[in-house]
């Protein structure tokens, strides 16, 4: 896992859309090591992620507990 530092200052030195653009070598056995931009990896960990939101929330539906909201605007104005 990344440290939380390290992603930001990351993130915060690539301003351009070309950055985004440059290849990374998708490694995920056993679909082999497939090249992929940049954005296309940011894109997967953002859906994949909110995938699993969902599934949490459904879970907690099935057992009847009600899920806290899951807008990132409610997260910003401390509302969580």
């Amino acid at each position: 896992m990344i440290p939380q530092a390290q992603t930001l200052d990351y993130s915060q030195k690539q301003r351009d859309g070309d950055s985004l653009r440059r290849f990374a070598l998708w490694r995920n056995p056993p679909y082999a090591h497939l090249p992929k931009m940049i954005w296309q990896v940011l894109f997967h960990v953002v859906n994949h992620g909110i995938a699993h939101r969902a599934q949490i929330g459904a879970v907690l539906r099935h057992l009847r507990f009600t899920p806290p909201p899951q807008d990132y605007i409610f997260y910003v104005m401390g509302r969580l």
